[in-house]
């Protein structure tokens, strides 16, 4: 089993609360995330079969369960989904067998990026929020509006913003005029 996350800056969460149009319109953004990155998988991902996996099998079928969170694991709000994508995939010759997990890896950091992206470029979420009076700022892929509200509803942001400035002072201390 792999578990991929899909997540998006928290302001998004947050607009959903304050807003049933919004919460429907971050609830159908997470599920064409959730779309895209299943035909991403399907269509890029194989399988290899054969002695030290020499044979590569394209894919016909694979099986993958969403979870949905409205919360952190601090309880904090922060709507994401976990995908669990099953190990055993259905190969184009009606064969099950293994995922090549190499491959399967590497597309972690993309699934992840991808709800950052979405957030800052779906175009039906970004209608959605502007006819509500929000913008999302370019650089974070926070919604600006909200921006100040990250701390206050982030249990674990006192404690990422410390071990961030204690890395950024010993980076500082081992490169100095860095």
């Amino acid at each position: 089993l792999f578990d991929a996350t899909v997540n998006a800056p928290k302001t998004l969460s947050l607009a959903a609360m304050l807003d049933p149009e919004i919460a429907a319109a971050f609830d159908a953004l997470q599920g064409r995330i959730r779309d895209r990155t299943i035909e991403m998988w399907r269509t890029e991902l194989n399988s290899r079969r054969g002695a030290g996996g020499r044979t590569r099998m394209d894919l016909a079928q694979i099986e993958v369960v969403e979870l949905k969170h409205a919360r952190s694991r601090s309880l904090d709000p922060h709507a994401h989904s976990h995908l669990w994508l099953n190990a055993r995939v259905l190969g184009q010759d009606g064969r099950w067998s293994n995922l090549e997990s190499r491959t399967m890896l590497r597309f972690q950091t993309l699934v992840n990026a991808e709800g950052q992206l979405a957030a800052l470029t779906d175009a039906e979420w970004v209608a959605t929020l502007a006819a509500k009076g929000f913008t999302i700022n370019s650089a974070t892929g926070e919604i600006e509006q909200l921006a100040h509200l990250v701390r206050p509803f982030s249990k674990r942001s006192a404690q990422i913003e410390s071990a961030k400035a204690r890395f950024l002072a010993e980076w500082h201390e081992a490169h100095p005029g860095n």
